[in-house]
């Protein structure tokens, strides 16, 4: 009996004892920070971007949010729900409990995710096709950054890389990154979190080399800025749905998190300060850092004359180089062993191990720092940036514009021309068209109002909101007339709406081999403006909305068009 009692007490010490082992195998953490604050402490900022709420598919209420988020000692927190930002309506952008909560939305496309910031609430639903997603955004008045672009599900991941609009990337994503660690990784942050949160999710600060690589290159051709995004769900949902509640709000927040250095500080107005804040993180004027490994606020990074100071996101102009008097300096606050690298183009040019670097800048480039802390304070002992700034660069006035011009939409007339779009009829006329309205049980139309027999139509609906159970709701005016479009290139109207709406439009053909029953869909959208405007929807520019595709429309055998 005292054999068993023994054992018995053996493996209920055991896993203390494996507990206590992982635990101090981990990295302990710096000592705070002493001596004075940066300059500029005054502008200084730090926050999150990408955190879900119950809004989508997170576990804790904005309140919940906000409350984890003045615990972490932050300023602001980005919501990014999935689909149409509910938060905005019903939340507003206001401070509370101590943090200004900015709402924004995460938009799934075909080309991969998107974070669109700074936009209104939206009169339109987002489309799923890349370019027309971040049209959207920009015609919002907001801006675009790819979420988690090498994530290892595919749909997730960022595909569409030479789309104009898209301001920057999330050089890291806290989901990613865990997502890419071993299951042992995996398991041992399991057991330490309830013990040491911070030492548990330490691992996942994993930086994926490859974006690196593409950020540089990108850089190279146009002006694309890179901030941390979390992904943060306060939960994990394992395999048949169950979910643990952890890792908390808080903790992620203390992990990594994005220091931005506005043009003048925060005046505690909401709408002033979130002007400030969004246009610090549209022109990247601040850097990254994993503050749960070690404290990164103290890290500056600048350009200097003599007389003026270039904070990070600056565009200075080469001249200022040619003079001899520019100079690039860096410096930061950490423990003995930290070092500074100063790149241009991609390329290491120094490296500093007394915290602080500075060296004249002899000509035009993109330059930014990393900081490099010991590697005792990294999980694995792996050798891996600490901080990453945004870059600052040195260029001629028309190399910046042109930079800028490759980022940026071009601003083209809303209409193609008839010159530069084939539309010439073969045989009878096919847009005589006779149109009817069809919509899901919960929304509704004026079907007379739908009715026409000379192509013409018009649209009076109520969109009903999707829900868990009808979660695609539509109102539709379709045409089932079968076809022969062959001998056309493109369809071109003219349409008006009440407001701003995303319209879709399809086409469907016969699929190889089948019946003429079972088609495919190939769709495309515009949008409508309180003016009439001109319509062209080239059919190459038509892609395929079915299950299953054979990757090519048949124009000879359609047998429908839908609005």
């Amino acid at each position: 009996m005292r054999f068993l009692r023994s054992v018995f007490l053996a493996l209920a010490v055991l896993p203390a004892i494996a507990v206590i082992a992982v635990v101090a195998s981990l990295p302990s953490k710096p000592p705070p920070l002493i001596g004075d604050s940066p300059p500029d402490v005054d502008r200084r900022v730090v926050g999150v971007v990408h955190v879900h709420s119950s809004y989508s598919d997170g576990s804790g209420s904005v309140t919940d949010i906000l409350r984890a988020a003045n615990q972490a000692g932050l300023d602001f927190v980005v919501l990014t729900d999935h689909r149409d930002p509910y938060a905005l309506r019903n939340e507003g952008q206001e401070y509370r409990e101590g943090v200004l909560l900015l709402v924004g939305s995460e938009v799934a496309t075909e080309g991969g995710h998107v974070l669109a910031l700074d936009i209104p609430d939206p009169v339109l639903r987002f489309g799923t096709d890349p370019a027309e997603t971040l049209r959207d955004v920009d015609e919002m008045g907001g801006f675009a950054i790819a979420a988690h672009p090498y994530a290892q599900r595919a749909n997730f991941a960022w595909a569409d890389w030479d789309v104009a609009g898209l301001t920057g990337i999330e050089l890291f994503n806290f989901f990613s990154g865990w997502r890419r660690q071993s299951g042992w990784s995996v398991g041992v942050a399991a057991v330490v979190y309830p013990f040491s949160p911070r030492r548990a999710l330490a691992t996942g600060l994993d930086w994926e080399p490859r974006l690196f690589d593409k950020w540089d290159r990108m850089l190279a051709e146009r002006d694309v800025v890179a901030w941390i995004g979390l992904d943060a769900h306060g939960r994990v949902t394992l395999p048949r749905d169950f979910e643990l509640p952890w890792p908390s709000y808080r903790a992620v927040f203390e992990m990594a998190r994005n220091h931005l250095v506005l043009d003048e500080p925060l005046v505690g107005d909401a709408a002033k300060d979130r002007a400030s804040i969004y246009r610090a993180l549209k022109n990247g004027k601040g850097f990254m850092s994993f503050d749960g490994l070690a404290d990164g606020s103290r890290f500056r990074f600048y350009a200097e004359d003599g007389s003026r100071e270039w904070p990070i996101g600056s565009q200075v102009p080469v001249e200022m180089a040619e003079t001899g008097s520019l100079r690039l300096v860096a410096s930061v606050e950490a423990p003995a062993g930290t070092r500074l690298r100063l790149l241009k183009n991609g390329a290491s040019v120094v490296e500093s191990t007394d915290r602080a670097l500075s060296l004249p800048v002899d000509g035009p480039g993109v330059y930014r720092v990393e900081a490099i802390l010991d590697s005792r304070f990294v999980p694995g002992r792996r050798e891996q940036p600490w901080i990453v700034s945004n870059p600052i660069f040195v260029s001629s006035r028309e190399v910046a514009e042109l930079r800028k011009a490759r980022t940026e939409f071009p601003r083209l007339p809303f209409a193609a021309s008839a010159e530069t779009m084939s539309c010439q009829p073969v045989g009878e006329d096919p847009w005589k068209m006779a149109f009817h309205a069809e919509h899901d049980p919960a929304s509704r139309m004026d079907d007379q109002g739908a009715q026409s027999s000379g192509g013409a139509f018009r649209m009076e609906f109520h969109l009903s909101e999707p829900s868990d159970d009808r979660p695609y709701v539509w109102c539709s005016v379709a045409d089932r007339t079968p076809r022969d479009l062959a001998g056309f290139d493109a369809i071109r109207f003219q349409a008006r709406g009440e407001d701003v709406y995303r319209v879709t439009v399809q086409l469907r053909d016969v699929r190889p081999g089948a019946s003429v029953e079972d088609t495919e869909w190939w769709a495309s959208s515009f949008k409508t403006s309180p003016e009439w405007r001109d319509v062209v929807v080239p059919f190459e520019k038509l892609r395929s909305i079915s299950e299953t595709t054979d990757g090519r429309l048949d124009l000879g055998e359609t047998r429908g068009l839908f609005f």
